[in-house]
């Protein structure tokens, strides 16, 4: 039976939530989620204070180098709630709201690149020899180095989904729609945590199989997912996929919608821009899927079902740098094994399996698939030996 970790120093007795305490700076601490938000404008703006667009390529070191560094730094964070600390946090609106601030910053950062892009093309294309101005490597450099943490916008709309709230999910879909993925709430939500750690689930990698092998597997099966879904839906409704109810066409309009005044603007160039921009936050995606239940598997039992979802057939990291900064993901064993549970009471676990390092690092890791076999296979073929449990072949 998998258990929380314990904090026997720091459970207070039973009280009401309202005179429950919070431990000192656990709200501070989410606003190093906004570092995330902040970073490629951040660069955007020295890259135009200075004239130097080769700026841009300060973006992946920071996501693959500096943060994983960073994050070795500030070490592993093992602490829980307790139960009535963890009522007062689900009462509290700050931590809500910090998700609802972070979508106009990803907003404002995503159509300031993207502008950044459409100008240095433009001038690049009239004058070659312009100054001051990246050209096409430069341009791409800094659109695909932006997406890097646009992406984890995300993981906004992935937490504000899983909300019961309307207005929570119609943020997640703005959210969503502003990097394309308009149709990650739905296959996510009825599809993924149905099947995941199941050879049906295209966001569950297989043991043995590389990122690239699972991006071409994951990024169309998401997709195709959400399209399943939503016909089904539709059907027991008595309408056609064409329907203007359909959720996907509602939300791929709005994306559509979001990108026409860069496309008036720029003209067609924006296109290829805004299609590198949104495949890479999509690949983003796809690499928190990939490091977050490969190889992990449920076992069939003697009726042809999947045993439950348990806290062990997800990945852990507890690195507090990296889950401070995508709120609290990385405690993904709680997650999926409670998916209603908000952010910032997800706990974790003693004897779940650990990533050995947080997200940044661990992606890294994934890109080269020889090294990502040789640390994390052993580590599979361990747990499912620990637990007596199922490895997900494929």
């Amino acid at each position: 039976m998998t258990k929380p970790a314990t904090n026997p120093a720091t459970s207070p007795a039973t009280k009401p939530p309202s005179q429950v305490l919070l431990p000192r700076a656990f709200r501070v601490r989410w606003l190093v989620g906004f570092v995330t938000a902040l970073i490629a404008p951040g660069v955007l703006t020295l890259i135009w204070v200075w004239d130097q667009p080769w700026l841009a390529l300060s973006l992946p070191v920071i996501l693959y180098g500096l943060i994983p560094l960073l994050d070795l730094a500030c070490g592993r964070d093992g602490f829980n709630l307790s139960p009535e600390q963890e009522q007062r946090a689900g009462r509290d609106p700050f931590f809500k709201a910090l998700l609802y601030l972070t979508v106009p910053i990803y907003a404002a950062s995503i159509y300031a690149v993207l502008i950044t892009a459409g100008l240095w093309i433009n001038a690049w294309a009239s004058e070659p020899s312009s100054a001051g101005y990246g050209g096409p490597l430069a341009t791409l450099v800094l659109v695909a180095g932006a997406a890097l943490f646009h992406g984890t916008l995300i993981n906004v709309g992935h937490e504000l989904g899983h909300s019961g709230k309307k207005l929570d999910r119609r943020a997640a879909k703005i959210a969503n729609a502003l990097v394309g993925y308009g149709h990650f709430t739905l296959e996510h939500n009825t599809g993924h945590h149905s099947r995941v750690a199941t050879p049906e689930d295209c966001a569950s990698a297989r043991f043995g199989e590389g990122f690239y092998a699972f991006a071409l597997r994951e990024v169309p099966g998401a997709i195709i997912g959400a399209v399943q879904i939503e016909a089904r839906r539709l059907k027991a409704k008595q309408r056609g996929f064409w329907h203007p109810t359909n959720q996907l066409l509602q939300i791929w309009g709005l994306s559509a919608l979001l990108a026409a005044p860069l496309i008036l603007a720029f003209g067609w160039i924006m296109l290829p821009l805004l299609a590198l921009h949104h495949l890479i936050c999509w690949l983003m995606l796809t690499q928190a899927n990939y490091v977050e239940h490969y190889g992990l598997g449920r076992a069939l039992n003697d009726k042809g079902r999947y045993e439950p979802v348990r806290p062990i057939h997800s990945w852990n990291a507890d690195q507090w740098l990296s889950n401070a900064l995508l709120f609290n993901l990385q405690r993904h064993s709680d997650h999926h094994a409670h998916a209603w549970r908000d952010y910032q009471v997800l706990r974790t676990f003693d004897d779940v399996p650990h990533l050995p390092t947080g997200y940044p690092g661990t992606f890294l890791l994934a890109l080269i698939p020889p090294l990502w076999f040789r640390v994390l296979n052993p580590r599979v073929e361990a747990w499912a030996e620990e637990h007596d449990a199922t490895i997900n072949r494929g």
